[in-house]
């Protein structure tokens, strides 16, 4: 794991509303992260292309799609802050604020 990535990746992590996602959320780009995972980590693991690493989470489920559930909740107060958020293109990485 790269320290200079860890630190860029860290500097990038944002707050985002269900507005800041919806766009993404229609291009099903979104990817929630369970919060026993660590946000940073799943962007490395991501970023440097660690595929056996991604398929644990997915088959575990720590890593999943919105469910239609999530996104009528979100769709109810749009600009209430509901996650922190990374980029790793395509992907938007979102952990639920709890």
């Amino acid at each position: 794991m790269s320290d200079a990535l860890v630190k860029k990746l860290s500097e990038e992590i944002e707050i985002c509303s269900w507005n800041d996602l919806e766009d993404h959320y229609q291009r099903g780009a979104i990817l929630v992260i369970d919060n026993s995972l660590d946000l940073i980590e799943v962007g490395v693991a991501m970023a440097e292309d660690e595929a056996g690493l991604m398929e644990k989470w997915l088959e575990r489920g720590l890593i999943q799609k919105i469910t239609s559930d999530q996104r009528d909740i979100w769709q109810k107060n749009p600009k209430e802050k509901i996650s922190r958020f990374l980029i790793i293109q395509p992907y938007v990485l979102i952990q639920v604020i709890s």
